[in-house]
């Protein structure tokens, strides 16, 4: 089996890159449900506001540098040395550049003082985060991961528990977010650190020639990435400026958002494992490439699943758990999104195999449609519909993305059909579907959620969803 040869290096990167991520997770989870519940609706809704706008624009930061850096240092050692300086010095003046974009944006949309203050020191704490993604992404390519969970682990813990500690002192958002600023200085710090003991020191470098190769060569990746996550912060922006004066549902969606964002571990942890043997695999034309893709698609949609229908059916239970009953309004908006990410799900793993077989320039139309479905509708329906209305506009948007790109990897990679897929994780889906609502005023919510899991994994072992011989072989040693 072609899988299996690379199963064993692929599972050690995925479990470094799942420690690492599941420590962020936990402790941004924590941290962002014990902020919330103390601030209240509207102040999250600010802070999840001036934290979301500067995101839109950070792209600038990174225009196409590190998924470049990847993957050409995943190719060769010699790519690496080649073109290393020369991206971390361009990496350094477009951090400077994004936080400026940031400025211009706020200053011209007119928003209040304190919103353009804490969104400036937001964006600082960004592009710094940014720039020490330059040595984390040569970490990745060179299979590196242990140097990611050990910085990851004591900046998120050490941030989590100051930030709580500020919070329980009777701090608010200003403290937070300086905080961030400085947690991210410690962090680049800590990456400057480990990339110099391990390879040189980073120095700044003017190499005009291979600055212009790199530009070049990423402008199409920044442009994908720049539309894509700008589209992807576009609606928790559009309805903070809609509704400056009532954050109240920029707080509801912001609750239903951080849920949601913390299932991005799933996608991250398997697009980001695979990504140095799609590369190599595909510039070999190895037949593995098609193997990976469809395994990494198919394991990603399994997991994902019974959550999603989990959050469906118990969407305010969920939120009254972490957020408290103050924030029950975004139990609605929980179940769109947490449908919308079904979908991104198929679309980052369709745009992580185009960016890695270099064809992104295909995917940019399709992207640029995307962005403009969502903000079309977004300014049709939040003025209407406010929170919910920014949640059907995203699900509307990604939906009609997950169709286009699936017309074009079809072309390239015989990928296979994303309702076939879907098929025996939505039968298992809703066998557990069926056991909430029989269950559901009988069992407390953390036992049926566990014994929800644990029907919906026996009855996708009887159905064969998922290769119980295949998972064993990866974690063996």
């Amino acid at each position: 089996m072609i899988f299996m040869s690379n199963a064993k290096p692929i599972a050690k990167n995925m479990l470094f890159i799942f420690i690492t991520n599941i420590f962020q997770k936990i402790f941004a989870f924590i941290f962002v449900v014990f902020v919330a519940r103390v601030l209240g609706v509207e102040q999250f809704g600010l802070y999840s506001a001036v934290t979301a706008f500067p995101l839109m624009f950070m792209t600038i930061a990174d225009p196409g540098i590190l998924a470049f850096l990847k993957r050409e240092t995943a190719v060769s050692d010699l790519n690496f040395k080649e073109n290393f300086f020369p991206a971390h010095s361009l990496k350094i003046i477009f951090s400077f550049i994004s936080v400026l974009v940031v400025f211009i944006a706020l200053v011209f949309l007119n928003y209040s003082f304190e919103f353009i203050f804490l969104s400036l020191i937001v964006s600082v704490s960004l592009a710094l985060d940014s720039y020490s993604g330059l040595f984390k992404s040569v970490f990745f390519a060179k299979e590196k991961f242990q140097f990611e969970l050990i910085i990851s682990g004591i900046t998120k813990s050490l941030f989590v528990l100051v930030a709580v500690y500020l919070v329980f002192l009777g701090f608010a958002v200003f403290e937070i977010i300086v905080l961030m600023l400085i947690i991210s200085i410690l962090n680049l710090l800590m990456c400057v650190a480990f990339f110099w003991k391990t390879y040189f020191f980073p120095f700044f470098s003017i190499n005009i020639g291979l600055m212009k190769k790199i530009i070049f060569s990423s402008f199409l990746l920044f442009l994908l990435s720049f539309i894509t996550i700008l589209s992807q912060n576009l609606n928790i922006s559009m309805l903070s400026f809609f509704y400056q004066s009532n954050l109240y549902f920029v707080g509801y969606f912001g609750a239903a958002l951080k849920l949601i964002s913390s299932l991005a571990l799933i996608t991250v942890t398997f697009n980001t494992s695979v990504f140095p043997r799609f590369t190599k695999f595909f510039n070999q034309k190895n037949d593995s490439f098609k193997s990976i893709f469809s395994k990494n698609i198919y394991y990603q949609i399994f997991l994902i699943v019974p959550i999603a229908i989990g959050c469906i059916f118990l969407s305010d239970e969920i939120i009254d758990l972490f957020f408290g009953k103050s924030f029950i309004g975004a139990g609605f908006i929980l179940k769109i999104l947490v449908i919308q990410t079904v979908f991104y799900f198929f679309n980052a793993a369709y745009l992580v195999s185009l960016i890695y077989s270099k064809k992104e320039k295909q995917a940019i139309p399709f992207a640029v449609i995307y962005l403009l479905i969502n903000f079309i509708l977004c300014f049709v329906l939040i003025p209407s519909f406010n929170a919910v209305g920014a949640a059907v506009a995203w699900l509307l948007a990604e939906y009609v993305l997950l169709i286009l790109l699936f017309s074009l990897i079809k072309k390239h990679f015989d990928a296979p059909n994303p309702l076939n897929v879907m098929l025996k994780p939505l039968i298992s889906g809703l066998i557990m579907a069926l056991f909430i609502l029989l269950t559901k005023n009988f069992i407390s919510l953390i036992p049926l959620i566990v014994l929800s899991a644990v029907v919906y994994f026996i009855f996708a072992i009887l159905i064969k969803a998922v290769d119980l011989k295949l998972i064993l072989n990866l974690f063996k040693r």
